[in-house]
């Protein structure tokens, strides 16, 4: 009789069975063997043959019932089996080797499943098949692909034209552009915009014509694009928002600078460890709304400031802490009338592009202001020309002091009146 390999090993088995009485209330037995698993053995009770693990288990020689047997001389008895398997081993220089097979007969299959197993489509190349059909398979270079007979990374799932996951990208894979080693790609038909990047998670409705969506890890830069439709491998450069390697969140803006258009947040700005929002907007309309509080419920604005710096608010009232508890060295105010008369109210016209940016606006001067109050001058952020001083601003805190003036104006106004209910008593007592 012919053979593969070596000349079989002959092995021997000796049968054996052993015989037990059930009791009704027994379920641990004892065997005359050692055996390694419920394969070992059959069981057999009141002439059934039992279900191994269901009804049975067991550990070396103990064997364990699920339930007790029924009271019966001889009616468990325990049948060893052979388990005995032949390895053989080809000898050196012996080489297996079958057709190439297809994908529909592939060369290695399995009994009563002839359209399922593993064959091989070209040179150097394994591939795997499921009911006719290619589902993976390992290229000449080591690419493994599931999904897809093309596979251009290590790891390619899906197709290269619609969906899937690509790592360890190399070239050109999905997304049409080239990306760095050790990267994630997810969905396809998307070229984003710097076309190198480090990694990249990224969507799609369909393959080409969707409304893709993409996050680009870039140089220690974190990028979010999207796009309302594309066509199938253009690029898009519609990035939305960014966090970039200093951790600040950049919105409409690719660069964290107050002189380009967008939102921005810095939880370390410069260095100073205080946070930052800045809304940035290149409005050659002073009356624009920069910012803005709406209310659904009552559908009304509660708030909002333009881009002349103006603030308009259905209250006009502005809550600000004043608690004894926090203060100290509190004294009468020494401002009062004096110095509300020393002040020069003005109406003014803004030159073009700066401050309100109006014509006949109302307010105060800030260095006649400062010759008053120059306590209450404040520097302005906007740069002055090189070689000027900076830009005074006017903190108009000045409700304190016309209270003041007032209370001296009332003063003054009781004692006339004194002064004239004195004259008329003198008067009529002539």
């Amino acid at each position: 009789m012919g053979y593969l390999g070596n000349t079989p090993t002959t092995q021997s088995f000796t049968s054996g069975t052993d015989y037990f009485n059930g009791t009704g209330s027994q379920t641990a037995f004892t065997l005359t063997r050692s055996v390694n698993s419920v394969n070992d053995i059959q069981v057999t009770v009141n002439n059934v043959v039992q279900q191994p693990n269901d009804a049975y288990t067991v550990s070396g020689t103990t064997l364990t019932m699920t339930s007790a047997p029924s009271s019966g001389t001889n009616n468990v008895y325990v049948r060893y089996l052979s388990t005995t398997t032949q390895t053989m081993a080809p000898s050196s220089g012996v080489a297996l080797s079958a057709a190439i097979g297809t994908a529909s007969s592939p060369s290695y299959s399995f009994a009563g499943d002839s359209n399922t197993g593993i064959f091989s489509p070209a040179a150097d190349t394994i591939a795997f098949a499921e009911g006719g059909t290619e589902v993976a398979r390992i290229d000449s270079s080591g690419n493994v692909g599931i999904g897809t007979s093309s596979p251009t990374n290590k790891l390619s799932l899906g197709t290269t034209t619609n969906g899937g996951i690509s790592l360890n990208v190399a070239s050109r894979p999905h997304f049409g552009a080239t990306y760095a080693s050790d990267s994630l790609v997810l969905g396809y038909s998307v070229k984003p915009n710097p076309s190198t990047v480090d990694g990249m998670v990224g969507t799609e409705t369909n393959s080409g014509g969707g409304a893709p969506a993409a996050i680009l890890m870039n140089s220690g830069v974190i990028q979010f694009h999207t796009a309302s439709s594309i066509t199938s491998g253009a690029a898009f450069s519609s990035e939305r928002m960014r966090i970039d390697s200093s951790g600040n969140l950049l919105i409409g803006k690719t660069t964290y600078s107050t002189s380009v258009n967008g939102l921005h947040y810095a939880p370390n700005d410069n260095g100073t460890n205080i946070g930052l929002l800045s809304i940035t907007g290149n409005s050659t309309n002073s009356g624009a709304t920069a910012y803005q509080l709406y209310s659904t419920s009552n559908s009304t604005f509660r708030f909002y400031v333009n881009y002349a710096g103006t603030i308009f608010a259905q209250s006009t009232t502005i809550t600000g802490i004043s608690d004894q508890r926090l203060k100290e060295n509190i004294v009468d105010l020494p401002d009062g009338l004096n110095a509300v008369m020393a002040l020069k109210p003005r109406k003014f016209d803004w030159k073009e592009g700066k401050g309100k940016d109006i014509k006949g606006d109302r307010g105060f001067i800030a260095q006649e202001f400062e010759t008053v109050f120059p306590d209450m001058i404040e520097e302005w952020k906007d740069p002055a020309p090189e070689g000027e001083e900076p830009y005074k601003a006017v903190n108009a805190n000045l409700i304190p002091t016309l209270v003041k003036a007032i209370q001296e104006l009332n003063e003054k106004v009781e004692a006339q009146a004194a002064e004239i209910a004195a004259l008329k008593g003198a008067n009529n007592a002539s």
